[in-house]
Formats: structure tokens, sequence, C-alpha cells
């Protein structure tokens, strides 16, 4: 008699739950709208240091140093939102989350769909009047428990996205698991 072989995929023995091929579903980078609560506030602070400037110093010179000192504010916010979107990246695909991190080194952080335990958003009013905010993750992955998709564009839908993909995997993995 001759050894048992493997069960190998073939013509005669087709594989019961054949694997979806994996196709992209979202992609984006971090809003610039994410920050208008910041942006808003630096403006109202120039705001401010120009009033004082005008109406209550004396002198070209000290006016000079308070318009200076309002403009660092608003370059700060400038350059983390400039920083924030190019070094943050995130793709959703029909089984795997990634995460993209970093502009010289660079992290890829990725989850499958399947490890997804909670979706939840998180906006402030100001953001939720634009229509950004993140999208939190809680995973049963060991290296990356807590997911944030920090400062997108339409978050609700995203989180959507992300639970009906998880729903049809795990729909996918009982029937699999019952044959």
């Amino acid at each position: 008699m001759a050894p048992e072989q493997p069960h190998l995929p073939n013509a005669k023995h087709p594989d019961p739950a054949p694997r979806e091929a994996e196709r992209e579903l979202w992609q984006s980078r971090y809003s610039s709208k994410a920050a208008i609560h910041v942006w808003l506030a630096a403006l109202l602070f120039l705001g401010l240091a120009i009033y004082l400037a005008f109406k209550h110093l004396e002198g070209g010179t000290m006016r000079v140093i308070v318009l200076v000192i309002a403009f660092v504010p608003l370059a700060l916010v400038a350059w983390s939102v400039v920083l924030t979107k190019a070094s943050t990246h995130y793709r959703l695909t029909s089984q795997r989350l990634f995460v993209t991190k970093g502009i010289l080194s660079r992290t890829i952080s990725e989850v499958e769909l399947v490890r997804i335990d909670d979706v939840a958003v998180r906006h402030n009013l100001v953001q939720r009047v634009y229509g950004v905010g993140d999208v939190l993750l809680t995973t049963t992955d060991k290296a990356d428990s807590e997911i944030e998709i920090h400062g997108i564009d339409n978050p609700v839908a995203v989180k959507e996205m992300i639970r009906e993909n998880v729903q049809k995997l795990r729909a996918r993995v009982l029937r699999m698991e019952s044959v």
C-alpha cells in the first residue's frame, strides 16, 4: 500500500473555500482639515497679538517683536500638519489594514481584518463640521492591540467599510470551519 499523500488543491480536489483575491478598498493620508481647531486657535492668537501690538504698544521695535512671536504658533501648526501628512499613509484591503509612518525611516504595520474586535470613531465638534476624525480599532494582534487611523476624511464611512469586511471575513472563516 502506498503512503498517503498530503491533500494539495488541484482539478481533482478543488479547495472547499477558495480564498478571495485581496483587493484595495481605500487609501488615505492625514487630512489637513483634521487640525482645523488648532489652526483656528493659532489664528485667534495671531489676531489677538496684532490687536495688542497696534492698540496698546508704542514703538516699532516692540510691535515687530510681538508680531514675530505671534506668528510662531501658526508656523508650528503648519509644520506639524505638513510633516504628519507627508509621513502617514493608510491603506485598507479586503483582508488587511496597513499603516505606514515615517519619512526617512519608515514603519509599516499590518493587521489582518479578522483580528479586529472593535471599531469606533472619534471627532470633536469642529472636526465633525468638516467631516474629519479618527477611527479607533481594538485588535487581538499582540504588536498592535490598539490602532488609530488619525485625521482622515469621512471616518464614519471608513469605520463601516472596515466593519463590513471584518464581518465578511469572519463569516467565511466560520463556513470553512463548519466544512
